[in-house]
C-alpha cells in the first residue's frame, strides 16, 4: 500500500513536468539560448522533449528501485536492469538507421521507451515479491494522470499558437 502511495505520488509531479516540458521545450529554449537559429533551437527543443516523455517511468522506477533496497533485494533488481541494459542498447543502436538529425532525439524516444519497460518489468516483478501493489488503483491513476497531461497539453499548445508563431 506504501508503494501504490508512493508510486501515485511521484506519477502527479512526473505527469506534470512531462505536459510542461512538452509544451515549453521549444520556448524555453529559446528564451536560455535568444541568439541561436531556429533550427538549432528547434533541435534542441525535440531532444528536451523526447527525452522528457520517460520521466514517469524514471521516477516511477526509482520509488521501485527504494523498495527493492528497503527489502534488501538487489539480485532481483539487478535482473530487471540486465534486460534493461540489453533494451536500451539495442534501442539507441537502432538510432543509426535515422537521419543524422533525428539520432539525438532517437536517443531520447529510446530512453523513455526504455524507462518505462522497464519500470513494468520491476513492477510486475515486485509484486509477486510483496504479494500485490494494488495494480487496478494504480491503473486508474496513471490513466487519469495521463489524460489529464494530454488534454493539458493540447491546451497549452493552443495558447502558445495564440500568442505567437514557434519560429
Amino acid at each position: 500500500l506504501d508503494t501504490s502511495r508512493a508510486l501515485r505520488i511521484v506519477a502527479v509531479f512526473t505527469f506534470i513536468a512531462t505536459a510542461l516540458i512538452v509544451v515549453l521545450a521549444v520556448p524555453a529554449v529559446r528564451i536560455i539560448s535568444p541568439g541561436s537559429s531556429w533550427a538549432e533551437v528547434s533541435s534542441i527543443g525535440t531532444v528536451l522533449l523526447t527525452m522528457s516523455l520517460g520521466l514517469v517511468g524514471v521516477g516511477s522506477f526509482t520509488v521501485l528501485q527504494r523498495v527493492y533496497y528497503a527489502l534488501e533485494d538487489a539480485r532481483g533488481l539487478f535482473f530487471v536492469q540486465v534486460p534493461f541494459f540489453v533494451l536500451h542498447a539495442v534501442l539507441i543502436l537502432s538510432t543509426v538507421v535515422l537521419p543524422a538529425r533525428f539520432i539525438v532525439a532517437g536517443v531520447g524516444v529510446s530512453m523513455a521507451i526504455t524507462n518505462s519497460v522497464t519500470c513494468i518489468a520491476a513492477l510486475i516483478q515486485l509484486r509477486r515479491r510483496i504479494g500485490g501493489i494494488d495494480g487496478a488503483t494504480l491503473l486508474r491513476c496513471f490513466t487519469q494522470l495521463a489524460v489529464a497531461a494530454a488534454v493539458s497539453t493540447g491546451v497549452g499548445f493552443a495558447v502558445l499558437r495564440l500568442f505567437g508563431p514557434f519560429s
